[in-house]
């Protein structure tokens, strides 16, 4: 998830984008409970911990 929050924003590179979308897709099916929350909690928002 931390790779996901580093290179899944808008400004970054396009080929770790699209690694990440490439990524995403596995998280789901690993654990999708953890990546529904992720989804709707954190993806794509850019957001590190402190």
């Amino acid at each position: 998830m931390h790779l996901l929050d580093l290179r899944w924003k808008k400004d970054a590179q396009l080929e770790a984008q699209q690694l990440c979308e490439l990524m995403y897709e596995h998280f789901v099916a690993w654990c999708p409970e953890i990546a529904a929350w992720y989804d709707k909690n954190r993806a794509k928002k850019a957001r590190l911990s402190p």
